[in-house]
């Protein structure tokens, strides 16, 4: 792995390299002057004031201003110390005191810097099969030990398979329990050891429970007394009329 990033560092080196020796007149690295250009042409479009004391108060139009310290090189919009950039508010004040934005900008984005950065050059190495033999005990790896408790035989399972005894996980990641040692009942013929579906038997005669029984006679029972109570009705009602034919009659 180090032998990895030794080489993945040389490769960096030269690609960055060739770099630095392009537009050798610019202080600034080449993405810092396209992004400290693209702050300058908005400045203008800033007003401020300035309160003498090298601090100004930078607004647009009627919105809330910020505050520039010049002395101490931050804004109240925390952009210029965050990024080391000066930001549209600080260009403004600097421009009003005919300063240079570049040499407010952070040593770091600095050309001078960046060659700093890459004049400790790396050697090349040889391969491993020509180092120098050594005449010491070649190191070892460790004696592997026996861990305290019973040792693990089975494997660590991952989340799709069973996590537990009689449980398992489905793709949406809810538990379903295992039916293993569930016995069936057939809805169909009332035997064990089957389903409905492989039910082979013809269907089982329904009988009636005690409750049905019950229920059943009940029922009779308000059937008999509806009949008998509309059987009076209808002869009371034939009585009644038959005597009042007689009275009729005999008048």
């Amino acid at each position: 792995m180090l032998e990895d990033i030794r080489r993945a560092i040389l490769d960096r080196v030269e690609k960055n390299f060739p770099k630095i020796l392009k537009n050798n007149a610019d202080p600034l690295c080449p993405n810092i002057r396209k992004k400290l250009e693209d702050l300058k042409a908005k400045y203008r479009f800033w007003t401020l004031k300035h309160n003498c004391e090298g601090k100004f108060e930078i607004f647009l139009g009627n919105s809330s201003g910020y505050i520039v310290n010049m002395r101490e090189q931050t804004c109240s919009c925390n952009m210029w110390q965050l990024s080391g950039i000066p930001c549209v508010h600080a260009i403004s004040a600097i421009y009003y005191g005919n300063g240079n934005p570049d040499d407010y900008v952070d040593a770091a984005y600095k050309k001078e810097t960046y060659w700093k950065t890459y004049t400790n050059y790396m050697q090349p190495l040889e391969g491993s099969d020509m180092w120098p033999k050594s005449k010491l005990v070649p190191v070892l790896p460790p004696m592997q030990r026996r861990m305290p408790g019973r040792p693990k035989k089975a494997r660590r399972k991952e989340m799709h398979e069973d996590n537990a005894k009689g449980t398992s996980l489905k793709a949406n990641g809810a538990v379903q329990v295992s039916k293993k040692g569930v016995q069936m009942t057939c809805s169909n013929c009332g035997e064990i050891g089957h389903n409905k579906k492989t039910c082979k038997n013809s269907p089982k005669k329904k009988t009636l429970e005690t409750g049905d029984i019950n229920s059943t006679s009940t029922s009779r029972s308000k059937r008999f007394e509806l009949f008998f109570q509309s059987a009076s009705l209808l002869l009371s009602y034939i009585y009644n009329l038959f005597f009042n034919v007689l009275v009729s009659v005999s008048w």
